[in-house]
């Protein structure tokens, strides 16, 4: 039988709260039965450039 992760929304909530009070964006929040892990915007994910409408050019 695989364990059921022990988070609560309240615990979830303050860890949002802390991390936007340390100036992180809460990107994606994973939740298992091992733990939580969470993704943030900044630190963790690259910025992706949409805007990029075809190729480069070489300088």
């Amino acid at each position: 039988m695989p364990k059921k992760a022990t988070v609560t929304q309240a615990e979830v909530t303050r860890i949002i709260k802390a991390a936007n009070a340390c100036g992180l964006d809460v990107c994606e929040i994973v939740v298992t039965a091992d733990g939580v892990r969470l993704i943030y915007n900044k630190v963790d994910r690259p910025v992706v450039n949409d805007n990029i409408v075809g190729p480069k050019q070489w300088d």
